[in-house]
Formats: structure tokens, sequence, C-alpha cells
């Protein structure tokens, strides 16, 4: 009898343990690496479900586990239907005007201004763009956005001389230090500690945005510049890798040090990619600017690997998002037409209405409705992909540093 009593009061002292620590998960950016014995528990009361955590957690190292399975579940339902384009919302401004989307806890999706001189919020269960907050600078100020633990999405400096926020509570737009300007960055990632990580494009320094205190901090060696880098993509590792433009070295960087490591594949260089996508295989799918080849990064020994057909080349594509159903899907700025890589097949298609103008669209980012929005830069008209997939994405997963950038 002693020997149960010891045993269920184990159990239960183990299950508030559990319990303590997925709510301290909930609230602070935590290594779950440093806590085997708990994430142990975790398992053990069958708590595997990506869904569970906070979008933050998620990202954790030792929780890929269940974001794969999560990913690979709602991918093996497949597809419904073929995907299919649709025009919404007023007319867009054109010119350059947005580069990026960021997807926000309230289900909006607010747009990185690029030229554009207004702040706009797509609300994809009404189908309405709405401006919000002061003038925007213009200019290519900012190219990308992360969401941060706090709510707010926080710009990505291109040209603007200081760092922005975007409170999605609110829709109040603030202010903070100074950025160099000058081309300085392009895209960023939240990786698991908290951090902001910004890709540099001509900055010479690499930096993070620390959300909790907004401040940049600089670390590592010098950087390349000379437009180097174009987005990052955090790997299930906890790395942020580094999508090479210009630069000839793909890099990654150890968010859990601070370091900068180099792979031993040479990038193409010649302005090659512009942004990369995670796949539930743990490789990450490099999007083809200039590049005539499709490439991906296999995160789990750093290789890097050309598969399918000839890419288009000629500024083709800026961006890409993963669909539910587990395809890619690459947002076109001139490549003239929609694609799509099945990362199942390694195969590229083409689907939907082609015309489109040169410099359409700039990044994207998928909705819980399995639905792909892009962020017109050129293009004067919103649009999004039905992606056709049976599945869906849960939020936890559609905000986490994963997917939630550009």
């Amino acid at each position: 009898m002693h020997s149960i009593l010891r045993k269920t009061r184990l159990r239960s002292f183990s299950f508030l343990i559990g319990f303590f620590f997925l709510s301290a998960c909930a609230r602070f950016p935590v290594d779950l690496k440093q806590y085997d014995a708990l994430t142990a528990l975790v398992v053990y009361y069958n708590v595997t479900r990506a869904c569970s955590f906070s979008f933050q957690s998620v990202t954790q190292p030792a929780v890929w586990q269940f974001v794969k399975s999560e990913l690979e579940s709602q991918s093996v339902k497949g597809h419904l239907q073929g995907e299919s384009v649709t025009t919404f919302g007023p007319a867009a401004p054109g010119t350059g005007a947005y580069s990026g989307a960021v997807l926000a806890p309230n289900g909006k999706i607010y747009l990185v201004p690029g030229s554009a001189t207004s702040y706009r919020v797509i609300d994809p269960v009404a189908g309405t763009v709405s401006t919000f907050g002061p003038a925007a600078p213009g200019g290519s100020a900012f190219r990308g956005g992360v969401l941060a633990p706090n709510g707010k999405i926080y710009l990505i400096p291109f040209n603007a001389t200081s760092y922005r926020t975007i409170d999605t509570a609110t829709d109040t737009v603030g202010s903070f230090g100074t950025a160099p300007g000058g081309a300085a960055f392009q895209g960023g990632v939240l990786a698991p500690n908290g951090r902001i990580y910004m890709a540099p494009f001509n900055s010479t320094t690499y930096s993070y945005i620390d959300p909790t205190n907004d401040t940049v901090s600089s670390f590592g060696p010098a950087a390349p510049g000379s437009s180097a880098y174009h987005g990052a993509v955090l790997g299930p590792n906890g790395k942020a890798y580094l999508i090479p433009a210009a630069n000839t070295t793909f890099r990654y960087i150890d968010t859990f040090t601070d370091t900068v490591f180099a792979l031993g594949t040479a990038a193409p260089g010649g302005d090659a990619f512009h942004g990369g996508v995670l796949a539930s295989t743990g490789r990450i799918y490099l999007v083809p600017y200039l590049s005539t080849t499709y490439r991906y990064i296999d995160t789990s020994n750093d290789s890097v690997v050309t598969f399918g057909p000839a890419a288009p080349g000629s500024n083709a594509f800026d961006g890409g998002v993963i669909g539910p159903g587990g395809r890619i899907y690459l947002v076109p700025h001139d490549a003239g037409n929609f694609y799509y890589i099945d990362p199942g097949t390694g195969t590229v298609a083409t689907y939907g209405p082609g015309g489109l103008p040169p410099g359409a669209f700039m990044g994207g980012i998928v909705t819980s409705t399995g639905r792909v929005y892009f962020a017109p830069y050129n293009e004067a008209t919103y649009r999004y992909t039905d992606t056709g997939a049976a599945g869906s994405l849960c939020t936890s997963i559609l905000l986490s540093g994963y997917l939630n950038k550009y």
C-alpha cells in the first residue's frame, strides 16, 4: 500500500512539474535542450502535439519532432482540389509598395511597407484591406518583418534609418534606435532565444534585435556586405540559415552562441536566391531569383543539394511559403506565372493565371484557411492562392519563427 501511495504521489508531483514547465514555456523563451528530464515528463504525459506549445516555445529544437509530426500529419491529407488564385480588396499602390507580410495573433496580415507611404493590414476573414497609423517613410524603407513574443511586429530596416514596430493589439507604430540605412538588411527570423536575427545585405555587421528592451546588438565577425544575403530561415537545430544573394558562401548563425559558420558548398553569387522555406523534412528550400537551379539545404548535415528542372532565372521569385499540403509556393516577382515546389517528389509545377507584371510580389504568408497571401510590390491588385489543401496548420506553427517571416 505504501508503495502504491508513493508511486501515486510521484506521478502527481511529476505531473505538476510538467504542467509548470509547459506554463513557463508559454510565457518565456527557454532552451528545452537544457531540460531533458522535464521534456521527458512532457512526452510521458502525452503533451506531444506542437499545437500545445506557444509560438515561441514551438521553435525550441527539442520540440521539432512534434512540429515535424504535425506538418506531416497535415500534408498527408493531400489536396481536395487544384490551386486557384483570387483577386480581392481595393487597388494596391504598386511601384515597389510592400516587401513582405507578417501574420499577427489577431489573425490579420500586416504588410511591410517598402516604397508605400501607408501602413496596411489585410483582414482575411472580411477580405478587406485597411490603412492605419502614421505615414510610412517610403523609399524602400523596410524589407521584411518578424513577429516577436510580445505580439509586436518588428520591421527589418533596408533604407530606413530607424527601427520600427507595429503593435498588433492597437495598430500603432513605434520607433526606436538608429538603423544604418543604405540597404542594410533584408529579412530576419525569430530565434528560440527570443531575439530577431537580421540578414545582412549591405550591412557589414551581424546584428539582432532584443524585443524585451528594444535594443540592437552586433556580434561575430564582420559581415561581407555587398548585397550578401537576402533572408534567413530558422532550422530545426536552432540555427538561422542566411540565404545567399550576391555572396558566394552559405552561412548560418548559431543563435545559442551568436557565432557565424560557413558551409562547405560554394553559393552561385550574382543575386542567386531571395528567401527560403523550411519543409517538414528539415530541408530549407532556396527561392531562386537569378539562379537557374533549384536547391535546398539539408540541415541534418548542412549539405546543399540541386534538384528538379532548370529555374527560370531573370528575377523570377522573391520569397516562398509552405502550404498545409506540404507544397512550397514561390512568390512570383518577374516570373509572370505562379509556381510551386513539391518537396515530396522534387518536382516544380505552375498553376493559375499568367500575365503578371514585372516585380509583381515580394513575400507572402499562409493562414489557417490554407490560403497564401502575396505582398504586392509592383502588382496593382491584392491576391491570394487557395492551396486546395485538405489539412490546416495550427496557430502555434503559423505564428512561429519557422514560417512567419520574410
